[in-house]
C-alpha cells in the first residue's frame, strides 16, 4: 500500500509523507490510506527546520540514498510533506518496501 504514497516525476520519485516530530524514536511508520501518505516519526522537535533535516537524513539512511540527495519540495512548515527521491519509481518502491519490512 505504501506505493500509493509514491508518484513518478520527471527527475525521480515524489514521496508523500505525514511527519510526527518530537517522537520517542526515528522510524518509518505505516501507510495512512486516508491521507495517502507514509507516516514517519523523528526524534528531533520541529524547530528552525531541524525536524526537516532529520527527516531527510532518515530517508537517505533507510532508503540507501547518497547523503544530501533527497530534497524537500513541499511542506517546509507543515507535518504533510513531499520529498523528491533521486530514484526511478520502481526502484523507490522496492527500497521503500524493503525498509518497511
Amino acid at each position: 500500500m505504501a506505493g500509493a504514497a509514491l508518484q513518478a516525476i520527471e527527475d525521480g520519485t515524489l514521496l508523500t509523507l505525514r511527519v510526527a516530530p518530537g517522537a520517542s524514536r526515528d522510524a518509518l511508520g505505516e501507510f495512512d490510506e486516508w491521507r495517502g501518505a507514509l507516516t514517519v516519526r523523528v526524534i528531533t522537535p520541529a524547530s528552525s527546520g531541524r525536524a526537516n533535516r532529520a527527516l531527510l537524513r532518515l530517508l537517505e539512511r533507510e532508503l540507501r540514498l547518497e547523503p544530501g540527495s533527497a530534497e524537500l519540495l513541499r511542506g517546509h512548515l507543515s507535518r504533510s510533506k513531499q520529498v523528491r527521491l533521486p530514484l526511478p519509481y520502481d526502484e523507490a518502491t522496492n527500497r521503500l518496501a524493503g525498509a518497511l519490512c
